[in-house]
């Protein structure tokens, strides 16, 4: 496999807003990107890791070695390339030299798809494609006034909220009838 080529896929006003913390849109530019660069399709690689000494991307295509696919460190610990070949569909996952020199295995944080349960593996997706279904949704907040409307906004991580029935790992009925009844309350008209 061809080694990512280095290039500067991080622009300098990226760099900045990321230093700052005032990036809006970060899943643009970090994460995994197919992409074409000097007539050859492959994915572009991104990822924050401050304290490692060295990432590799690991996949199929390198027999998930550490060491055959490298990014570079652009600054500040991100960290990018390109693999060419590379293209929807690859699952993949970052392997990282921590500080400590042991090798890690991590999933993308900022992944489109990953592989199910109970696999770990990112996959490369490209968004491009995407048939939205939200119009109708987009119309009704382009014609609302936020600023004089009510909102409620609820972050409830239901995993440990309360402890799996039946053995089951994952969401039971009664976390998802409890969900279903906080949207009630609040108006929501999600079927949660």
């Amino acid at each position: 496999m061809t080694a990512t080529r280095p290039r500067p896929l991080l622009p300098d006003a990226d760099l900045n807003q990321l230093r700052n913390g005032h990036h809006c849109l970060l899943y643009t530019r970090l994460g995994a990107h197919p992409d074409v660069v000097d007539g050859v399709s492959g994915t572009r690689f991104a990822v924050w890791a401050p304290n490692a000494q060295e990432v590799c991307v690991l996949c199929d295509a390198n027999g998930w070695k550490h060491g055959e696919t490298h990014l570079h460190c652009v600054e500040d610990g991100h960290w990018t390339g390109f693999v060419p070949g590379l293209g929807t569909g690859t699952v993949y996952k970052y392997g990282i030299k921590n500080a400590w020199g042991q090798l890690e295995q991590k999933a993308d944080p900022f992944a489109f798809a990953g592989e199910l349960r109970p696999k770990s593996g990112s996959v490369v997706t490209d968004l491009g494609g995407f048939n939205w279904h939200d119009r109708n949704w987009l119309e009704r907040r382009r014609q609302s006034n936020w600023l004089e409307r009510p909102i409620t906004t609820f972050e409830v991580h239901l995993g440990s909220w309360k402890r799996p029935l039946m053995g089951s790992t994952f969401l039971t009925p009664l976390r998802s009838r409890f969900a279903r009844s906080i949207s009630i309350i609040s108006g929501c008209t999600s079927t949660a």
